[in-house]
C-alpha cells in the first residue's frame, strides 16, 4: 500500500542489488517502469506466485 491508501503491484525480478543481497522489484508509480530495491519499502498485504 502506498500512503496506507493506494494498492501497488511490484514484480520481483531475477536482477540483484549491487551488493547481491536482494532482488530488485519492477514497478511503476507513475514515472515509468523502474527496477528498484523496494521489497520492504511498503507494507506487503498479499503475494502471488506465477509459474
Amino acid at each position: 500500500m502506498i500512503n496506507e491508501k493506494l494498492p501497488h503491484i511490484g514484480i520481483i525480478t531475477n536482477k540483484k542489488t549491487r551488493d547481491g543481497k536482494r532482488n530488485l522489484i519492477g514497478h511503476n508509480i507513475g514515472g515509468g517502469q523502474v527496477l528498484e530495491d523496494y521489497l520492504f519499502k511498503y507494507k506487503i498485504i498479499v503475494h502471488y506466485t506465477y509459474i
